[in-house]
């Protein structure tokens, strides 16, 4: 079996605004009740009044992020890539594709070593499949499809 370290070109610390886009999506998006009861039975309570769920995960969303840039590039630690503190903001108008997206760039981010066995890298990777089921299983293509016959 092929590594995958052979295909991986590079890896770097996303932007706080790409997390914070995930995250805030996660918190208010109508349709994903089921995704934040999930996220809660794993310690992160996105509907807390006080936005800590939100901002722990975003937190630990870069924390794992910095140390899957440390395993990659050991020479130099992850926080000198990314000078500055992480910061959680509220931010809005991403689409569901957006999220997909942003989330699957994280993932890719983060997979170096055994960051990929970490139980958040494993939740979210769950998670970016089940967004894209919710989208595909929308589309008029799903819906007329016979395949199942």
């Amino acid at each position: 079996m092929l590594k995958k370290e052979r295909f991986k070109m590079s890896a770097f610390i996303v932007e706080d605004k790409t997390i914070c886009a995930v995250v805030n999506f996660f918190a208010h998006h109508k349709d994903l009740q089921f995704l934040r009861k999930r996220l809660k039975e794993d310690g992160y309570d996105l509907e807390a009044e006080d936005r800590s769920g939100m901002i722990k995960l975003a937190q630990d969303m870069h924390d794992l992020n910095c140390r899957a840039v440390n395993v990659r590039y050991d020479e130099k630690p992850a926080d000198e890539w990314h000078p500055q503190p992480f910061m959680f903001k509220l931010v809005d108008g991403y689409s569901m594709i957006d999220i997909i997206k942003a989330l699957s760039c994280w993932l890719y981010q983060c997979d170096e070593g055994d960051v990929d066995k970490d139980p958040l890298y494993v939740l979210l990777n769950d998670i970016v499949g089940d967004l894209s089921y919710f989208v595909v299983a929308r589309m008029p293509e799903y819906e007329r499809s016979d395949a199942w016959k």
